[in-house]
Parts: C-alpha cells; structure tokens; sequence
C-alpha cells in the first residue's frame, strides 16, 4: 500500500508561481513562421506548442534546430535569449558539439552588434561572446540513442533525469533525426507479424513513440520541435505541394511536394499528425554568388488540408556561423 501511495505521489507535480509564469512565456527564435505556430498553440492550449520541421537531407533541419537551441539556452534576456534548460537528442549521431559553439558564438555575436551597434566588435564584446557561449552549452543536455527502442527508454527517463538535477520550469525539448533508423527497423520487423490486423512490430514501436512524446511533452509543458527525414518517394498526384494519400488499411498519409517537383511520402504514423501543433517544409533553395552561404525555405504546412502555405514561406540564409536572420536594429 505504501509503495503505491509513494508512486501515486511521484505523479503530482510541484512547482512555484514564477516556474510556471516562466515556463509559459513564449521563445523567440527570430524564425518568423515558426514563432507564429509556437505563439499561436499558446492562445489555444495550455500546453506549449510541439513543431514539426520535416525536409530532405540536407535541407538545413539541424541548423534551425541548432538555432533554435541557441535562442532558448543563451544567458542575456537583453539579446533575446530564454535562459532555458535544452535537452538536445541527436537520433542520427551526427551532433557535433563544436559546431553547436560556433553557431551559438555566431548567433550571440549577432544579437550582441544588433543591441550595442558598433560596439559589438571590441575585445570586451568578444568576450562577453565567449562567456555565453560556455553558459548556454552548460544548459544543453546531449542524448544520442541509437535506436527508436533507445530513443524511447530515453525520452521516458526524461522526468527522472530532470528531478535528479533539480531542472525545474524553462525546458526545451530538441529531437533531431525522426526516421534516422527507418529502413534498417523496417526491414528487421518485415519478417514477423502482430495477431492484430496486420500491423508489424514496427507499427506497434511508432505507436509507442509517438505516445511517449506526446506524455513528456504534456507532462514537461515544454516547446518541442522535432526534424524528420522526407525520404521515401511517392507517386505524383495532382494539386498542391502537401496531400493525404489513402493507405492500403484506410488511414491516411501525408505526402509532400517540394518546389523541384519531388514528392515524399510520409514515414511517420498518422497519429503523429494528430500530435503536432505545427509542421514546416524545409528545403534547399539556392547558394548565394559568393558562395558564403546557403537560402533554405520555411514553409507552414495547413493542418487540415496539408498544402504547403508558398504565400507564408521564409528564405533565410546558412552561413558557416549558423542561420543569418536579419535583426531589427534598436531604436536611438
């Protein structure tokens, strides 16, 4: 009886007024269509917004997740950071820290000349800089499971984990890599079949997935954005950039058509759609002439009819330092 009045008790949730005001202010990540989707799940939910930014390889998902990162760990409030705690799972290992530095000394150091003008180029700014960037890493915490098994053993301990350090109110969630492990897993589960209606183990393992993100995403009222991989091509089909298609069990399926004509078919379960509050079509544009950086598109996905929005589409530009954002210079 004891044993389960303590884990009856492990359940509630404590947390002062400040915590909670906290844990509800937005975070602005300068992406506009993305702070849109991010405010507009605060208007209509208690919980914080869960984002979606689906795209081919290297169509620039990691460097807005890495941006994103950078906005909600960095120190000073005056350059627009959040001071928040990051828990950053890298599912394809591809996380590489020293990069993840030098995006957060490239978006600090912009926020910084942006809010001080011209003296955002001293020795003493460069180090202020470098100070924050220490500080924010220190709030990034690293998962790397190498599984979707893994992943989920992860994202369950995810509670745990934060008590144990006593990381209470402002988190943000980062998942970088949905699908990473698709084809491997497939091909592993093809061979065996449920009992119920014919769904595979791999079937039953997204399922289980997608619950446990959905329960720590309410559980932490945390801002959650994942990346996912467009991979599997789909048959053309006439109309917009974004269609549900009919599976061969009568569920519906998202498919995506990027701006070069190519279009992808969803590899997530559809109850993942009914998860996200938000999701976006990432896609390589073009390299600038200087060959400094590189345009990706941001484009909203509705969420009823699954037509990429091209009239709310945002070119931002990849450089070595991360995502260049044009930032409005203070007033005088």
């Amino acid at each position: 009886m004891a044993s389960e009045v303590d884990r009856l008790l492990s359940q509630i949730r404590s947390e002062t007024a400040r915590e909670l005001f906290e844990s509800r202010q937005g975070l602005a990540t300068g992406i506009q269509p993305i702070d849109e989707a991010i405010a507009e799940a605060g208007r209509s939910s208690t919980d914080a917004a869960l984002i979606e930014c689906v795209g081919a390889p290297g169509s620039g998902k990691t460097h807005v997740l890495w941006h994103i990162c950078a906005m909600a760990a960095m120190p000073q409030a005056e350059l627009g950071g959040a001071n928040r705690h990051v828990l950053l799972v890298d599912i394809d290992g591809r996380a590489d820290l020293w990069m993840l530095a030098q995006h957060m000394e490239g978006v600090y150091g912009e926020a910084m000349r942006s809010v001080r003008g011209g003296n955002g180029g001293t020795e003493e700014a460069r180090r202020a800089t470098e100070a924050a960037v220490r500080e924010a890493l220190g709030r990034v915490h690293l998962f790397s499971p190498d599984s979707t098994s893994s992943l989920i053993a992860t994202l369950a301990l995810v509670p745990k984990y934060l008590a144990e350090r006593q990381i209470r109110g402002r988190v943000v969630l980062l998942i970088d890599g949905l699908g990473s492990n698709y084809g491997f897993e497939r091909k592993e589960a093809t061979h065996v079949r449920m009992a119920s209606k014919s769904a595979t183990p791999w079937f039953r393992t997204q399922q289980t997935l997608v619950a446990t993100i959905q329960r720590l995403h309410q559980h932490t009222s945390c801002l959650t954005v994942a990346t996912s991989l467009l991979m599997l091509p789909a048959t053309a089909a006439a109309g917009g950039s974004s269609q549900e298609h009919a599976r061969s069990d009568g569920t519906r399926q998202r498919t995506v058509r990027l701006e070069n004509g190519e279009l992808f078919r969803d590899h997530m379960i559809p109850r993942w759609l009914n998860v996200v509050s938000g999701s976006f079509v990432l896609e390589k544009t073009a390299s600038e002439p200087d060959r400094s950086s590189t345009a990706i598109s941001i484009a909203p996905i509705d969420s009823h009819s699954w037509l990429t929005l091209t009239d709310k589409r945002l070119v931002v530009r990849v450089g070595d330092h991360g995502l260049l954002l044009d930032r409005p210079r203070p007033q005088e």
